[in-house]
């Protein structure tokens, strides 16, 4: 029996993140349908802004980015930490969970 819960991790394990890539070639598949990437547009107005962003995974924490470049699938984001030490990062905009912008 215990041999059969192994198992059955080990398949959920791999079959996990297929799914994950999956949904995303579906998600990407849907936008190109619609003919525009709705959320790429409105952070697209958001350049050069300060915004507080929260990503998907839950390992990240919710730190404050300037937002420097869009397109449709990927934001190009920069941030500097109490040191001063800049970091950049490219990420894609289906592994954002909220922006919050300060005014």
């Amino acid at each position: 029996m215990e041999y059969f819960g192994v198992v059955a991790f080990i398949f959920w394990l791999f079959y996990a993140d297929k799914h994950k890539k999956l949904q995303r070639k579906l998600n990407r598949l849907e936008k190109r349908n619609k003919g525009e990437n709705q959320m790429s547009q409105i952070i697209q107005k958001m350049l050069n802004q300060v915004a507080k962003i929260t990503f998907d995974s839950s390992f990240e924490t919710t730190h404050t980015w300037t937002i420097l470049e869009v397109d449709e699938d990927w934001v190009k984001l920069q941030r500097t930490d109490k040191k001063g030490k800049v970091f950049t990062k490219i990420v894609r905009l289906d592994d954002i969970k909220s922006i919050d912008v300060e005014e």
